[in-house]
């Protein structure tokens, strides 16, 4: 099976360029430092899954000229990741999706959009029709065609889910990777790695560079790419320091509507 992945953004929870900043990054002309809130699509023939819906969703989604979904994966309740949940409605006039997420957030989830799930008796218009699927970490399960499991990341005073299948790890969303977790990705001779990067110094709730790049080496992808970038990054200046640190010039700085397949 053929496991495309689309960047539908790279971007930290402020987008780039950030509001009411003049720094060189926000008012790039280079179209690579235009950066959406992150999120991806996985396809294959026959499936699309959106793995978290932030607000940029609407835009992101009409860009990739997306037609249906089958699927979504919210991989921590955090605005960023969440908050453009509504934008699936018009894929659910036709079929209802299944929503996957761990059970803190599903429980978020519905406090935030109970309109969605009935809970809001006072809500008027539609809402999509999206049914909750509370996952088990490291337990694998289908999601459509493709084979899953999740791993639990430290973010910040939480957790975000990251996401394994098809030789293809998603590590977005965290400040640390826990040694089991990093031995299991290690173990997982993965063809792809997607890891948060945030900015050169250290994050409470995200990776800087130093650490990202420590990770990269130690997981040994045969690829990976670099995301959730703030505006402290410069496209072409961090994928040239990747390529110092990374000779054979497999770790890539992502963009928006970057592809690659797995």
């Amino acid at each position: 099976m053929n496991l495309s992945i689309t960047f539908l953004g790279t971007g930290t929870s402020t987008g780039i360029p950030m509001l009411g900043c003049n720094c060189k990054v926000c008012t790039s002309s280079n179209p690579f430092n235009k950066r959406l809130r992150t999120s991806f699509l996985l396809q294959t023939k026959k499936t699309t899954i959106v793995f978290d819906t932030g607000p940029d969703l609407r835009t992101q989604l009409l860009r990739e000229n997306v037609q249906d979904v089958n699927g979504v994966i919210i991989s921590h309740p955090h605005a960023d990741h969440l908050n453009g949940i509504d934008d699936i409605r018009p894929f659910t006039f036709n079929h209802p999706i299944n929503l996957y997420t761990s059970s803190d957030c599903a429980r978020v989830i519905h406090e935030r959009f109970g309109y969605i799930f009935g809970s809001n008796k006072g809500h008027i218009g539609s809402s999509p029709r999206l049914l909750m699927n509370e996952i088990n970490i490291n337990e694998k399960m289908k999601i459509s065609e493709l084979e899953c499991e999740f791993l639990q990341l430290p973010h910040g005073n939480g957790t975000s889910l990251g996401l394994l299948t098809d030789k293809l790890a998603i590590i977005s969303d965290c400040h640390e990777i826990a040694d089991q977790t990093l031995l299991k990705l290690k173990n997982s001779n993965l063809d792809a790695l997607i890891i948060d990067c945030v900015r050169e110094e250290p994050h409470r709730s995200h990776l800087n560079v130093d650490k990202c790049f420590s990770y990269i080496k130690e997981i040994g992808a045969k690829q990976s790419f670099l995301t959730h970038m703030g505006h402290e990054l410069e496209h072409d200046s961090l994928q040239s320091k990747c390529n110092e640190h990374f000779p054979a010039k497999n770790v890539k700085v992502a963009y928006d509507g970057m592809k690659f397949d797995v």
